[in-house]
Formats: structure tokens, C-alpha cells, sequence
């Protein structure tokens, strides 16, 4: 998120550049509205239970997103239980 520049120049890609943006762009606009930020500035919906509203980062490794398939969210429908830590 802006700091690939540090590590080197090889990193410093047009591909990371748009992506260090894209994912500021996106946090900045929930910092802003937590509520309706992402909704207003990207048309991403808002969080509601049940309803199909994950989003995928980087499809086919590009710097955009996209709503995530009916397969993926059915996945996180029904995620596999973590088991409770050992406490012996």
C-alpha cells in the first residue's frame, strides 16, 4: 500500500502502482463512510447478512475487483468450523 517502492525498483510496477492505488482508494473511501463509502464512490454493496455481497480483489491478478461468484460466497455460507484450541 504505497511502500513497494522501498523494497527495490523491480517492484515498482505500472501493475502494483494501479493496485497500492486501488486499495488505498478503497480504504480511504471506508475510513470516510464506513456506512455508504464504498457503496457511493465504487457501487459496491453494503454488507447484509445472507446476501451475496463479498467482493473479489485482483480477479485474473488485474488491479480492479469484482462481486464475487455465487460459488465463492457459498463457500463463505458455510466455512469450515475452526477447531477450539487444545487445552491440555
Amino acid at each position: 500500500m504505497g511502500t513497494y517502492s522501498l523494497m527495490g525498483a523491480k517492484y515498482a510496477s505500472p501493475q502494483t502502482n494501479a493496485a497500492s492505488r486501488l486499495l488505498q482508494h478503497l480504504f480511504g473511501s471506508f475510513i470516510r463512510d464506513p456506512l455508504r463509502g464504498l457503496l457511493d464512490s465504487y457501487s459496491l454493496p453494503i454488507y447484509q447478512l445472507n446476501q451475496s455481497t463479498l467482493i473479489e480483489l485482483f480477479p485474473d491478478n488485474k488491479p480492479t475487483f469484482a462481486l464475487a461468484t455465487a460459488t465463492v460466497n457459498a463457500a463463505c455460507a458455510n466455512p469450515t468450523p475452526i477447531p477450539p484450541p487444545d487445552e491440555s
